[in-house]
């Protein structure tokens, strides 16, 4: 039998819980018909969730995954500006 402290466990629970609400927030784009996005959780200083959700390319059937490289050109020059 496993020796797990109620640390261990709460932070298992907080885990679960938290990958159940992100993926209740983003069903709607969760679907074989639907461009999607990745995204990442960070917390102090650790990814602690990662997930695609919706499809890459529609025409392929090319899902999101948390790998996907995405080609954002030069929309990034509002963020770092």
């Amino acid at each position: 039998m496993p020796i797990t402290s109620s640390a261990s466990l709460q932070a298992l629970a907080d885990a679960q819980a938290l990958q159940a609400r992100v993926d209740q927030l983003f069903a709607a784009w969760d679907r074989p018909d639907s461009p999607g996005c990745a995204l990442g959780v960070i917390r102090d200083g650790r990814l602690i969730y990662a997930r695609g959700y919706g499809m890459a390319n529609l025409e392929h059937a090319i899902p999101i995954t948390p790998q996907t490289v995405f080609d954002i050109g030069s929309t990034s020059k509002q963020f770092t500006a």
